[in-house]
């Protein structure tokens, strides 16, 4: 406790889940757990089980002005996303939402119906939750809780990779919250099943945080360095690099891959999506690491500013 910090600001993300989650007991059906996209659990079935806990919160991760149909399915499709970035498939979900006063009852009858229509199109059900009561003044928030499976020679971790992977990701990035495509993104099911389905993924993760932040974490826990070619990132029209390395709620995959495989995946890729995927860097030694000069979205950081 000697080391212990004096405020949540002084801590990063990481620091404190590392400090909060110490000498919780594991056990040994857990394959993954904290800081895994979901974690992973061992059954007597031959699938895997997947869990992952999300939430939103009213201006936070949406606007008042913002849809409740578009709300209630960013609450969902964040939580698909991570089960994306795990080779996996959402079958359940339990939802817990806080409500106040003012809440409107077509309000959440919509935020309901976002709900509704992305489960149906993932094939996942709502089988349960939890409704509370706030303060007046209390924002709005719903906690999401993921129920799902994935093959054992299909799941996808983040730890797997090697120095000399090539670094790839889906789709474009930045400018998410300004153009409101934080609230309409799909979550990259389909592309990250036929990614593992075809070639040897070695490891893989979904950008939420921003690149600067989550490429860094990447990384970290694949024992490496990183390059990162910004001449080559895929920005969406009118950012700036600095914008699409930090922008965050891009929810596209980040994921490693040997670069002999490279040329063929590519080639394949473009006979099933029209969505871009491009070659962004490498895994290299941690000496020969090139570090971003800022950083992606961490929530604790939002103290330094009280």
């Amino acid at each position: 406790m000697a080391n212990l910090k004096n405020k949540l600001s002084d801590f990063s993300e990481e620091e404190l889940i590392s400090f909060l989650s110490e000498g919780m007991l594991s056990s040994s059906d857990i394959l993954r757990g904290i800081g895994e996209d979901c974690a992973v659990i061992e059954n007597s079935s031959p699938d895997l089980l997947l869990y992952k806990t999300d939430c939103i919160v009213e201006g936070i991760h949406y606007c008042l002005k913002d849809s409740p149909v578009l709300v209630g399915r960013k609450a969902i499709a964040r939580v698909l996303s991570d089960f994306a970035a795990m080779g996996g498939n959402l079958k359940h979900i339990l939802l817990t939402i806080g409500i106040n006063q003012k809440t409107s009852p077509s309000w959440l009858k919509e935020f309901y119906d976002g709900v509704r229509v992305i489960l149906k199109e993932n094939g996942a059900n709502l089988v349960g939750g939890e409704t509370i009561s706030l303060p007046s003044q209390a924002p709005f928030f719903c906690a999401v809780n993921g129920i799902g499976v994935v093959e054992k020679e299909m799941v996808i971790f983040r730890n797997q990779a090697k120095v000399g992977d090539e670094l790839w990701i889906t789709g474009k990035l930045g400018g998410s919250l300004a153009s409101g495509r934080h609230l309409t993104f799909n979550p990259r099911c389909r592309e990250a099943r036929w990614l593992k389905k075809n070639f040897p993924i070695q490891a893989m993760m979904d950008i939420s945080d921003g690149l600067a932040k989550d490429l860094p974490r990447f990384a970290q826990q694949n024992h490496c360095g990183y390059q990162c070619f910004l001449d080559s990132l895929p920005l969406n029209e009118g950012i700036t690099i600095k914008q699409g390395l930090s922008d965050g709620e891009d929810y596209e995959l980040l994921f490693a891959l040997a670069p002999e495989k490279s040329s063929e995946m590519l080639s394949q890729w473009h006979q099933f999506f029209e969505l871009e995927l491009t070659h962004i860097g490498c895994f290299c030694e941690k000496e020969e690491s090139i570090p971003f000069s800022f950083s992606g979205f961490d929530h604790l950081q939002n103290f330094k500013d009280v």
